[in-house]
C-alpha cells in the first residue's frame, strides 16, 4: 500500500492498486483509468501522480 499525503506530509488516505482507503482502513473510492470514482460509482475527479522536482 502506497501513503497519501496532504501539504502538511500528513497521511490523508492510502492506496492499494486500485482502491483507495481512509485513514482507519474503511474502503472509500476506486481508480480506472486515472479516474477517481467513489463507493457509489460517482466520478470525483483525476488522479494525476507526479514527481515534484525542486
Amino acid at each position: 500500500m502506497d501513503a497519501f499525503y496532504n501539504k502538511s506530509e500528513k497521511t490523508v488516505a492510502w492506496v492499494d492498486d486500485k482502491y483507495i482507503y481512509d485513514v482507519a482502513g474503511k474502503y472509500q473510492a476506486f481508480i480506472k483509468e486515472e479516474k477517481v470514482f467513489n463507493k457509489d460509482e460517482d466520478y470525483v475527479g483525476t488522479l494525476n501522480i507526479g514527481l515534484k522536482v525542486f
